[in-house]
Order: structure tokens, then C-alpha cells, then sequence
């Protein structure tokens, strides 16, 4: 008779691959997109705070025209 022979133990290596993707997935889901999101928000708020004001009279300009309502100068 001929002896069998043992195979190779792979069921480790798999379950050590899938607790290292579970790992990854949590991992980028609770820290990068979060910080992630923190950082556009602040970006946004900055954004949202520029003020554009007229050189020539003082008075606040509307950031989409970027033309002064009362002496008309354009802003580039």
C-alpha cells in the first residue's frame, strides 16, 4: 500500500490573509476617510471666509461678480 501524503496546511495562510484585508478595510474606514473629511471641511470653511474688498472704496465685493457694486472696478 501506498502511503498518502499529507498535504499542506493552507487554511493559516488564508485566514491570515483575510484578518489582514478585514484589518485594511477597518482600518481605512475609521481613520483615513475620517481625516479625510476633517481636512475638506477646513478647506471649506477657509473658502467660504475670503473676502474680496474694494481697494479703491473699502466696501465688501460678492465673490462671484468680483465687481465692486459701487465704483465698478473688476477684480481679476
Amino acid at each position: 500500500m501506498k502511503k498518502k501524503k499529507k498535504q499542506k496546511n493552507r487554511n493559516v495562510v488564508s485566514i491570515f490573509q483575510l484578518a489582514t484585508l478585514i484589518f485594511g478595510v477597518v482600518f481605512w474606514y475609521t481613520i483615513i476617510i475620517p481625516i479625510i473629511a476633517i481636512i475638506l471641511i477646513f478647506a471649506e470653511g477657509a473658502m467660504v471666509k475670503t473676502v474680496y474688498i474694494c481697494p479703491n472704496c473699502g466696501n465688501e465685493v460678492v465673490k462671484t461678480s468680483k465687481i465692486c457694486p459701487t465704483c465698478n472696478t473688476e477684480f481679476d
